[in-house]
């Protein structure tokens, strides 16, 4: 009985020492233990360095920033149909399969061939022999229906017309509305709606013509310019802004080109000159051998369709395959070996590899500062080591809750790369603000008394000598909050270690309401 009772006191005092151990520790590490640094990610401004809980007041550039994961798609899919009707022989190709433009698709028999070019020969015979027939009358000028600069003349005296809209789809082509246009790859920073300057030289003498961006689609922005001096087309032009920086190049071309079309006759006097204005109604030219009757103009389009088709059919026998018609991943196939095709049947699909988009689902705290033409960094998990430059195109105002929480789904536009396949998961991240120079402390030291924001400042070596005092805050994300009043550089505050979520989240919705200030 007294050995069990001996027993029992030694555990309790064992029990003692222990918590009493315990105890002496918290309070060590409470006192010294919790040191930490804070990087900002922008290794040339100066890092937070905190010691013993506090933290130091210093100037340096804070973001906020959207991150969202997702997979990889090709942006556009075009479907892709037969021509003719074929029998096909082999089939080369299998969805998920990549092609370059002109690679082979699939062989086609060659009898197939023979039996369209024979048809067609047919059906031009008999074109032939009811245009022999059929009347023609009409008028022997030729008028624009619309006012512009003449910018080009494709016929000329003696051609016969139908001939030229073949080769050139219209027998001259104006400026309509006056107005002219550069189109370029630009550069970040270029809008719809900017003022520009677009220099050029023509003849050996240098212009420069004052415009506006028109748009930027699908990564091609539209200079647009008045067509009021008399300059030609293709010339190869540079694009500046206000500042005179250099947006970008490309070639000078109508905004938009009306080709006059003519479908019978043969030009006998051209009326004008490229770079003539020409008013609605006014004459392009005088023709003999004219006036076909309506009749007669669509028995010429069915002859010269018909001996489109028969060019194309004995192209395609002298090469006996069908090639891709642009660079893409086969997503469906439904050509078969030993089976024939028909005439606008579709024979694949392809997604285009030129362009892609990543569809990053955006948590709803972050949604709201991101906006069209943002950049953006991606980096995939195949090849986490690189990281790729995209653009916001759309953002989805539909969000999915999972779990109490709404994500949106961002759509971010990337250039086509080798290494880029269809399903890859990748993380984007949208810096949506960002203010240089600003008075930064953790956002762990900012505490929320009496619906004030509060920081509790060091004024003396001990922790016991401080003082709590009331700030302004700008710019708040996750780990960091700009101070716009109230706190010095240099300062030292106590850093609590958590804040509470509900007030993070209420002071970056604050930020966002009331803007950033001017940095502190």
């Amino acid at each position: 009985m007294k050995r069990k009772r001996r027993k029992h006191t030694l555990l309790k005092t064992i029990l003692l020492l222990l918590i009493l151990l315990a105890a002496a520790a918290a309070v060590w590490w409470f006192l010294n233990g919790r040191s930490w640094k804070i990087k900002t990610g922008d290794s040339d401004n100066p890092m937070l360095v905190t010691q013993d809980s506090t933290a130091v007041a210093a100037r340096e550039t804070i973001r906020r920033s959207a991150e969202g994961s997702g997979t990889l798609e090709a942006s556009r899919e075009v479907t892709i149909t037969a021509d003719h009707t074929l029998g096909i022989e082999t089939v080369f190709v299998r969805a998920g399969d990549t092609v370059v433009s002109g690679d082979p698709i699939a062989s086609v028999d060659v009898d197939s061939i023979d039996e369209q070019i024979l048809a067609l020969s047919d059906s031009l015979r008999e074109t032939n022999t009811a245009l022999s027939s059929t009347s023609r009358d009409g008028s022997s000028s030729l008028s624009t229906p619309v006012s512009g600069r003449v910018r080009r003349i494709f016929a000329e005296e003696g051609d016969l017309l139908s001939e030229v809209m073949v080769r050139y789809g219209g027998i001259a082509e104006i400026a309509a509305a006056g107005e002219l246009k550069v189109e370029f790859t630009p550069t970040p920073d270029v809008s719809p709606g900017m003022d520009v300057t677009v220099r050029f030289t023509n003849d050996d003498e240098d212009y420069k013509a004052d415009g506006y961006i028109a748009e930027v689609q699908d990564g091609i922005a539209t200079a647009v310019f008045d067509d009021s001096s008399d300059y030609d087309v293709d010339l190869e032009a540079r694009v500046y802004d206000k500042a005179d920086h250099l947006l970008g190049s490309g070639l000078t071309a109508c905004r938009y080109p009306y080709l006059v079309e003519a479908t019978y006759g043969k030009a006998d006097e051209i009326r004008v000159s490229e770079g003539d204005w020409a008013d609605s109604g006014s004459t392009i030219l005088t023709r003999t051998e004219v006036a076909y009757n309506a009749a007669y103009r669509s028995l010429l389009k069915e002859r010269s369709e018909i001996m489109g088709q028969l060019m194309e059919l004995r192209q395609l026998k002298e090469n006996p395959v069908i090639p891709a018609e642009e660079n893409g991943i086969i997503s469906s196939v439904l050509l078969r070996d030993k089976a024939p095709v028909r005439e606008n049947e579709v024979m694949y699909t392809l997604m285009l590899t030129d362009r892609y988009c990543l569809k990053a689902q955006v948590d709803e705290l972050d949604i709201e500062g991101v906006r069209d033409g943002q950049s953006a960094t991606v980096v995939f998990d195949a090849f986490d080591d690189r990281e790729y430059t995209g653009t916001v195109s759309r953002i989805s105002s539909l969000g999915q809750n999972v779990n109490g929480v709404a994500t949106y789904t961002v759509s971010i536009d990337l250039e086509g790369r080798p290494e880029f396949k269809s399903g890859m998961s990748g993380t984007a991240v949208i810096v949506t603000e960002e203010i240089p120079d600003a008075l930064v402390i953790p956002v762990d030291a900012v505490q929320t008394k009496d619906e004030k924001k509060v920081v509790t400042v060091l004024t003396g070596d001990d922790l016991s000598l401080s003082e709590d005092r009331e700030v302004v805050l700008g710019l708040v994300n996750h780990t960091q909050a700009q101070v716009t009043a109230g706190l010095s550089e240099g300062e030292t505050v106590l850093v609590i270690g958590t804040t509470r979520m509900e007030d993070m989240i209420n002071m970056m919705r604050a930020s966002r309401r009331s803007g950033t200030g001017s940095g502190g």
